[in-house]
């Protein structure tokens, strides 16, 4: 395809069409005819585009695969890329632009679809990480659950035999006690009676390590006046 760019040196008015081969003709829907009429500016989606790429062939005295976006007869527009130098007719002085006319929608298409499917793909590999690593952590938590419950019936099967072979009930409670706070990772474990004739709680058994002074010296705590214990007894009283 020719264009025409400098009518000073020619009686052509600028921005028009001077030759046209037959795929350039079947591309744009234009007949010869109509591009003798037509300025080249109307197959480009943006008439700007136009001068930007004649500025770039001016600055560089050649583009190749320069994009650009074009127009049809119809008004579609299509991606087309532009490899193009100055051109200079000898014998008629006349001087223009000369080149070739790629469309590319197609393969612009295509890549817009891989890229989509690609990126569709990254989506579904990140959410699947996510799940896998989800169920992953749930099984862990599972098996710890599960290690735990195995460890608790275990201490507890101890506790069980321990509690068994011992006669003293003070020596029983506070072996208790010690591992109940193991069993359970508790800082304190204590173990109390209700005396409901004395109002009293009784403490059978302390475990605390550290946190309290050996011995402990409140081994009962009198309910008399505490506004709740008072409520019991006048509840338990009308039973």
């Amino acid at each position: 395809m020719r264009i025409h760019a400098t009518p000073s040196l020619s009686h052509r008015a600028k921005g028009k069409i001077i030759d046209l081969n037959p795929a350039g003709v079947e591309l744009f829907g234009f007949d010869r005819a109509e591009w003798k009429e037509i300025d080249v500016r109307q197959v480009y989606a943006e008439p700007a585009e136009r001068e930007q790429t004649t500025q770039a062939i001016e600055s560089q005295g050649f583009v190749q695969d320069y994009p650009v976006r074009m127009r049809r007869k119809d008004g579609g527009e299509l991606d087309a890329l532009i490899t193009s130098s100055v051109w200079q007719d000898g014998e008629s002085n006349e001087t223009g632009y000369q080149g070739i006319v790629r469309d590319v929608t197609e393969r612009r298409r295509i890549e817009a679809e891989l890229e989509q499917h690609r990126h569709h793909l990254e989506e579904l590999v990140q959410v699947r990480t996510a799940q896998a690593a989800s169920e992953l952590a749930e099984r862990q938590r599972a098996q710890e659950a599960l290690q735990r419950r195995v460890q608790e019936l275990s201490s507890l099967n101890e506790m069980a035999k321990t509690i068994s072979t011992v006669t003293d009930l003070k020596e029983t409670l506070e072996l208790l006690t010690g591992s109940v706070t193991e069993l359970f990772a508790t800082t304190a474990v204590l173990i109390t009676m209700l005396d409901r004739e004395r109002a009293q709680v009784l403490s059978l058994a302390l475990y605390a390590g550290s946190l309290l002074p050996k011995p402990w010296g409140k081994p009962a705590f009198d309910l008399m006046n505490y506004p709740d214990f008072d409520r019991w007894q006048i509840n338990k009283s009308r039973l």
